[in-house]
């Protein structure tokens, strides 16, 4: 399943995360106090996105067109942050991560409206 929804996003037919947690959500996937538990999204997203970047990421390595130093960075910072993460995701209510993503999300699209905007004029 993890293969086909990474090749779902990498041909640009929607955010793979999306439907991850909407397949987890139509399973009805319960913890032991009856509640859903959509932490076992995470496994599924993760591996759909590790097949999506093999995949995507092969005709740039050949072109050579990708900032080396800039990879080696990134792959650093990930590996930080997926260790703060989770530590910090295990430990925090899912009431609160949920509204801390809300936040995000919508901060990021005003902020990106908000830079089209000033393109555009």
């Amino acid at each position: 399943m993890s293969l086909l929804l990474s090749l779902q996003l990498l041909l640009g037919a929607g955010a793979v995360y999306f439907v991850v947690m909407l397949c987890i959500d139509l399973l009805k996937n319960k913890n032991n106090l009856g509640k859903e538990n959509p932490i076992v999204a995470f496994p599924i997203m993760m591996a759909s996105c590790a097949g999506l970047m093999a995949i995507g990421s092969q005709s740039f390595i050949k072109e050579g067109k990708y900032t080396r130093i800039g990879s080696i960075m990134i792959t650093i910072g990930g590996l930080l942050g997926v260790w703060v993460a989770f530590k910090f995701v295990t430990n925090l209510n899912l009431e609160i991560l949920t509204w801390v993503i809300i936040v995000v999300v919508i901060f990021t699209g005003f902020s990106m409206l908000n830079k089209g905007y000033k393109k555009a004029a």
